[in-house]
C-alpha cells in the first residue's frame, strides 16, 4: 500500500509540475484585439457599436459605484474586491484611448480586449490579504505553484472541465473537479459591465466586457482547457530517459518543456498566419490573401440571434467543446513537427514564424500544405465558434442591459463570484 501511494504520489507530482510550463497567454495580442473586429461586424448597427461613447476616469466610476457599495471608496479598494493587482491599473490610456477623446464602444472592445494580460491577474499571492492568500495559493499549486510572473496569472486564465467518463482522457487531471477560474472571470468582468451601464459609466461598461472577452477568447483555445494530453505525458517520461537526465532536467523539467514546447509551438504558428494578414482583410483586399487564411479569417464573422440564457452557461460551454479538441490538436502539432518539440531545444514563447522552421519537420518544409491540413479545419472550427460566443455575449449584454437590472442585485450576484 505504501509502495502505491508513492508511485501515485510521484504521478500527481509530474502533473502539477506539468503546469509550470503553462503560460498565462493564450492568443497573442493582435489576434485578442483583432478577433472582436471581425466577429462583431454584423453587430455594429443592431447593438450601436458605432456611435462613439464619452471618456470616463476611473476615479469617476469609483465614485459612482462607492454610493451604491460603500465598501469600494477608493480605486484600491476596488482592486481588493477584484482580487486584482494594485499596481495595474484598469485606466488604459492608449493611442486612441487617451483622456478625453470619445471612442466607439468597438474601438474599446478590440483594444481592451487584451487588458486582463497586463498582470492584473499576476503576484496575486504577494499581495492579497491572509484568507485569500491561501485561496489563491491552493489554487497555484495546481499550476506549478509559480507565485511571480507570468506564469502565476495561469490559473486565471485556464480551467480544465471535471472529469468525465465520457471523455476520459481530455478531462483527466487531478484534481478530478473543474480547476481554474477563467469561466468565473468571464462572468465577472460581465457583471460589472452591467453594473458600469446602470452606473451611467458606458465607457467603463464596454471596457469591463472587453475583459470579460478577453477570458472568453483563451477558453477557445484547447490547450487553454486541458492539463495534460496523454501523448506529451508519455513523450516526457520517452524524453528523460533519452536526453533529459543528460541534461539535469529532472523528470519533472524535461515533461514541462515537452508541454511547453507544444503550447508556444501551437500559438506561434497560427499568429504567423493570422498576424500579416488582419489589415488587408479589413480594408477589404481579401484577394491578396492566402486563401487558407482568408477562410479562417473568415469564420469569426457571421450573423446572429441571441439563443443563450445566461453568460454563465456560455464560457461553460465554451470550455467544455474546446477541451474536446485538445488530442486531435496534439496529434496535428506532432504530426507537423515529428520528434523536435519532444527534444532537449525549447521553443522560445512569442516566436516569430522564422523560428517556426527550426522545428518543423525537413519535409514538411518543402511541402507544408500536407502536413498543416489538418489544422486547418480544427482551427476554423475555433474561431468560429470564438466568433459566435463574442456576438452571443454583447447580444445578451444589450438584453440585460435594457432591463435595467437592480444594481444591489448585481453587486449581490459578484459578491458570489468573489468570495471574502
Amino acid at each position: 500500500m505504501h509502495g502505491f501511494l508513492k508511485d501515485f504520489s510521484r504521478i500527481l507530482i509530474v502533473i502539477v509540475v506539468f503546469f509550470f510550463s503553462r503560460s498565462g497567454f493564450s492568443w497573442n495580442d493582435v489576434d485578442h484585439r483583432m478577433v472582436p473586429r471581425l466577429a462583431l461586424k454584423s453587430l455594429i448597427s443592431t447593438v450601436s457599436l458605432d456611435p462613439s461613447v464619452p471618456y470616463e476616469s476611473f476615479s469617476s466610476f469609483i465614485a459612482k459605484l462607492g454610493q451604491v457599495y460603500p465598501r469600494i471608496q477608493t480605486e484600491d479598494d476596488f482592486y481588493h474586491w477584484l482580487i486584482s493587482h494594485p499596481d495595474v491599473p484598469f485606466e488604459k490610456k492608449e493611442a486612441v484611448l487617451k483622456e478625453g477623446i470619445p471612442v466607439s464602444p468597438l474601438e474599446v472592445l478590440s483594444q481592451l480586449s487584451v487588458a486582463p494580460d497586463d498582470g492584473r491577474d499576476q503576484d496575486l499571492v504577494k499581495i492579497s490579504d491572509i484568507e485569500q492568500r491561501k485561496r489563491i495559493s491552493h489554487k497555484i499549486f495546481w499550476f506549478g505553484g509559480m507565485t511571480s510572473g507570468i506564469n502565476s496569472q495561469a490559473f486565471r486564465h485556464i480551467e480544465k472541465p471535471p472529469f468525465s467518463l465520457i471523455h476520459p482522457l481530455e478531462t483527466f487531471g487531478f484534481p478530478l473537479t473543474a480547476l481554474g477560474e477563467a469561466t468565473q472571470r468571464v462572468e465577472i468582468y460581465y457583471l460589472l459591465a452591467l453594473l458600469a451601464d446602470r452606473l451611467d459609466s458606458p465607457y467603463w461598461a464596454w471596457q469591463f466586457l472587453a475583459c470579460s472577452f478577453h477570458y472568453l477568447q483563451d477558453l477557445h483555445n484547447p490547450y487553454h482547457t486541458t492539463q495534460i494530453p496523454p501523448q506529451l505525458l508519455w513523450a516526457g517520461l520517452l524524453g528523460y530517459i533519452q536526453w533529459g537526465y543528460q541534461h539535469d532536467k529532472g523528470l519533472l523539467k524535461t515533461i514541462g518543456q515537452v508541454g511547453a514546447n507544444v503550447h508556444h509551438f501551437f500559438e506561434a504558428w497560427v499568429s504567423s498566419y493570422t498576424g500579416p494578414y488582419y489589415p488587408p482583410y479589413l480594408r477589404g483586399e481579401s484577394l491578396t490573401i492566402p486563401l487558407r487564411v482568408r477562410l479562417l479569417l473568415r469564420s469569426l464573422e457571421g450573423e446572429s440571434t441571441l439563443n443563450i440564457q445566461d453568460i454563465h452557461s456560455l464560457a461553460v460551454e465554451t470550455r467544455d467543446q474546446s477541451n474536446l479538441q485538445s488530442l486531435k490538436l496534439t496529434n496535428y502539432v506532432l504530426d507537423l513537427t515529428g520528434t523536435r518539440l519532444l527534444g532537449p531545444q525549447k521553443f522560445p514563447e512569442g516566436a516569430s514564424a522564422e523560428a517556426l522552421r527550426d522545428f518543423i519537420l525537413l519535409e514538411a518544409l518543402k511541402d507544408r500544405d500536407p502536413y498543416e491540413a489538418p489544422l486547418w479545419p480544427l482551427l476554423r472550427e475555433r474561431f468560429h465558434a470564438m466568433g459566435e460566443a463574442l456576438r452571443q455575449e454583447v447580444l445578451l449584454f444589450d438584453k440585460e442591459r435594457h432591463e435595467k437590472k437592480d444594481t444591489q442585485l448585481l453587486i449581490e450576484a459578484l459578491n458570489r463570484l468573489l468570495p471574502h
